[in-house]
C-alpha cells in the first residue's frame, strides 16, 4: 500500500507551475500541499499513529474539493481570485494584530507592507469574520455573498456537475453511486471526530466498571489501512485534476492509479463493492 502511494507524486514532475496565471498557481499550490498532507498521513500510519493520520484526512478532503472548485470556475474565476487575495490581506492584518498583542513572530509578512492595509482593516475583517470565513465559499447569493454554502455544499455542486457529465465524471460520479456526498459524510462524521475530543480517538475506552479494554493489533491495522486508502483516493484525484486542468494526457497515470487503488481496496475489504473511479 505504501509503495502505491509513493508512486503518485512521481506523475506531477513534468507539469510546470504557470506564470501569470493565479488560478493555475492556486490549484498547483493546493495540490502540492495535498501531497505533503498525504506524505504526512503515510508517515504517521507507518509509525502506528493511526488516529493522528485520520485527523489529516479532513484537510485533505477540503483541499481536494477546493482545488476542483477552482477549476470548475475556470471560465469565471476573477471573483475567486479576488476573494483569495482579499482574504490574504485580512490574514495579514490578523498576523499584525497577533504579533502586536503577544510579541510572537508568525513568519514573513503575508503581503508586502501590511501596514498599508490599516485603512481597510474594518472592511476586510468584517468581510471574512476576522479571517475565519472561507474565501472560496460562493455564498448562497453567489460570488461570496449571502450565507455560507459550506464545504459540503460545494461538494454537492461538484458531484451534480459530474452526474450531469459537465465536469469530473466519472471520477466523482459514474459508477453505481455518486461519491462526494458520501465522502463528505464519512469524513466529517467519523474521521474529523478524531480531530476533536471524542470516544473515537481515545487510546482505550473508559468504562463505568471493570477493566479498560484496548483495541487489538489487527483492528488498529485495519483502521490504519482504511485511512491510507481514503487518503490515496483523495490525493489521486488532485493529480487527475492537474492533468485535466492543464490538458495533459492522463492515460498512463490513470492506469497506475487504478492499479494501486485495486491493490489497496483488496487490503481493506472493498474489492468488488467500491468503485470510486470507473475507467469505462
Amino acid at each position: 500500500m505504501f509503495q502505491a502511494g509513493r508512486r503518485l507524486s512521481e506523475w506531477i514532475d513534468e507539469i510546470a507551475v504557470p506564470n501569470d496565471d493565479p488560478l493555475g498557481q492556486l490549484i498547483w499550490a493546493t495540490v502540492i500541499r495535498s501531497g505533503d498532507t498525504y506524505a504526512s498521513i503515510s508517515h504517521l500510519i507507518g509509525h502506528e499513529f493511526d488516529t493522528q493520520a485520520a485527523m489529516l484526512c479532513r484537510p485533505l478532503f477540503e483541499d481536494m474539493v477546493v482545488a476542483h472548485w477552482l477549476s470548475y470556475n475556470r471560465d469565471d474565476s476573477d471573483w475567486l481570485i479576488e476573494r483569495f487575495f482579499r482574504h490574504r490581506e485580512a490574514l495579514a492584518l490578523v498576523q499584525l494584530d497577533l504579533e502586536r498583542r503577544y510579541g510572537w513572530s508568525f513568519g514573513a509578512p503575508l503581503v508586502p507592507d501590511p501596514q498599508r492595509l490599516k485603512a481597510q482593516q474594518n472592511e476586510l475583517l468584517r468581510e471574512f469574520r476576522g479571517g475565519v470565513r472561507n474565501w472560496w465559499d460562493p455564498g448562497k447569493n453567489g460570488r461570496g455573498t449571502g450565507g455560507d454554502v459550506t464545504l459540503g455544499g460545494v461538494a454537492r455542486i461538484l458531484e451534480e456537475a459530474a452526474v450531469k457529465r459537465e465536469r469530473f465524471d466519472p471520477r466523482f460520479a459514474g459508477g453505481e453511486e455518486a461519491l462526494l456526498r458520501r465522502w463528505d459524510d464519512v469524513l466529517n462524521r467519523w474521521y474529523a471526530q478524531q480531530l476533536h475530543h471524542t470516544a473515537i480517538g481515545l487510546p482505550f475506552q473508559p468504562h463505568p466498571e471493570g477493566p479498560v479494554t484496548f483495541d487489538s493489533d489487527d483492528s488498529i491495522a485495519f483502521a490504519s489501512f482504511r485511512v491510507l486508502f481514503t487518503a490515496y483516493w483523495m490525493y489521486g484525484q488532485q493529480i487527475f485534476l492537474l492533468y485535466e486542468h492543464f490538458g495533459e494526457d492522463m492515460t498512463e497515470y490513470q492506469r497506475m492509479f487504478l492499479e494501486g487503488l485495486r491493490e489497496q481496496a483488496n487490503v481493506v475489504g472493498f474489492e468488488g463493492q467500491f468503485h470510486p473511479y470507473a475507467p469505462e
